[in-house]
């Protein structure tokens, strides 16, 4: 007894070595369920139906920052406050609406082109991320996109997706 209590006011805590998996030592664990669960269902699915792209480079925003900044200017006239994200999708819309081949996935040993553009934006939650999807985006307006994905993210942000806002995605875009 007089050993312990000298040792623990000494600070002398017998340390546990911690788990190792694949060469790495475990600090923690976190059992996987509801929404991170699903989601990351989703992310293998996706990885395993849908080629994963990640293009970098320097692009001359000059001509959409001006066209950002005039919609800002004209909210209140227009409806909406116009983001750069809404201009992506809209831009991604009319691409994949004049390249098919990309909007489509891998099944099997075929290629799928999706007759609708559904496209999936990541928002981020603090329990994780979810993808809600603008269907039919390349039917849509700028505003029309704009309010459809503030309304999306809100809801996502406030736990209120239904199952619907959240499949039928056949493209996928996050910052």
């Amino acid at each position: 007894r007089e050993d312990i209590e000298k040792a623990l006011e000494a600070g002398q805590k017998e340390k546990v070595p911690l788990p190792v998996f694949h060469g790495k030592k475990v600090k923690s664990t976190i059992p996987l369920r509801g929404m991170r669960k699903v989601i990351a269902e989703h992310m293998q699915r996706s990885l395993s139906v849908s080629a994963q792209l990640t293009l970098m480079g320097e692009i001359d925003m000059t001509e959409a920052v001006k066209l950002r900044e005039s919609l800002v200017s004209r909210a209140e006239a227009i409806g909406a406050r116009i983001t750069y994200t809404d201009i992506f999708v809209l831009v991604v819309a009319k691409l994949l609406e004049k390249y098919p081949v990309i909007n489509s996935s891998l099944i099997g040993d075929e290629i799928k082109l999706w007759e609708n553009i559904n496209i999936g934006v990541a928002v981020a939650l603090e329990e994780g991320l979810i993808v809600p999807v603008i269907k039919d985006a390349d039917q849509k307006s700028l505003v029309e996109i704009s309010q459809t994905l503030k309304s999306l993210a809100e809801r996502a942000k406030g736990g209120q997706l239904v199952p619907d806002d959240v499949s039928g995605g056949t493209f996928t875009i996050t910052n």
